[in-house]
């Protein structure tokens, strides 16, 4: 059962202790599941923001930012980008029943205690996928649509022949050059072309009204600037999936 309806979900795990991570990333590793580790909460919120992940397994009590506070930024992050929630499992050694409760009343969809009883685990986390799951694609597809009226009514001034000329050119040829340019500015390390791109990217994605693109070439400009090589790569995979979801919504348009 695990194994259905788990397998090839990825999963955020925010973990301080080293030990723990390590059996944690084995044992879902072995039920199918992608696995990505963080050290603490500033952490967690930092990679969420930079790809989507279908589970966060959120450790309470870590440094930098503690799970509670990094929960409170992805559902803010979440609601923002009207991104499909993730499922939020919180872990803990603390046996409170009112600290249970508040997190369960601020974003978590579960709760489990250390020591981990994973099947306990996987059939919270398998009792809350099937809605998500299947919601996930029309989600996916409106976050990232460009907003069609107001780029009628604002950039093409109602002309509705314009406006599908324009997309058509901007879906089926711009934004490909400019995720590759990008992408070959990152692994050349190239920050004065990266920046250049995504200054492109932000400028064209706006007059678009395509506007989570926008924020993507937002981010990845910004750790450009910092110098967060590491973080790059995902952002650039969450473009490219930006951009095919844009081009399936202008598919059911046309």
């Amino acid at each position: 059962m695990n194994e259905i309806a788990l397998a090839g979900m990825t999963v955020l795990l925010a973990e301080d202790e080293e030990i723990n991570t390590e059996v944690a990333v084995n044992i879902l590793e072995d039920e199918g599941l992608r696995v990505t580790a963080v050290r603490d909460g500033l952490e967690a919120v930092k990679c969420y923001k930079a790809r989507s992940f279908d589970i966060v397994l959120m450790d309470i009590m870590m440094p930098m930012m503690n799970g509670y506070l990094a929960v409170v930024e992805i559902r803010k992050f979440e609601k923002f980008e009207r991104r499909t929630p993730a499922i939020i499992i919180a872990m803990s050694a603390l046996s409170d029943l009112d600290e249970r409760q508040k997190w369960l009343k601020n974003g978590i969809d579960g709760y489990v205690a250390k020591p981990i009883d994973w099947p306990g685990l996987f059939r919270k986390i398998t009792h809350n996928a099937g809605g998500k799951r299947a919601a996930k694609p029309q989600a996916e597809l409106l976050s990232c649509a460009i907003d069609y009226e107001r780029f009628v009514r604002d950039m093409c001034n109602k002309n509705h022949e314009l406006a599908v000329s324009l997309i058509n050119k901007f879906v089926s040829s711009r934004v490909g050059e400019l995720i590759k340019a990008a992408e070959e500015a990152v692994k050349g390390k190239d920050v004065k072309r990266l920046r250049e791109v995504c200054h492109s990217m932000i400028g064209v994605s706006r007059s678009m009204c395509a506007d989570s693109l926008a924020r993507r070439a937002s981010e990845l400009r910004q750790l450009a600037i910092e110098g967060s090589w590491p973080a790059m790569p995902g952002i650039i995979e969450t473009m490219r999936k930006c951009h095919d979801n844009i081009m399936r919504w202008w598919e059911t348009r046309l």
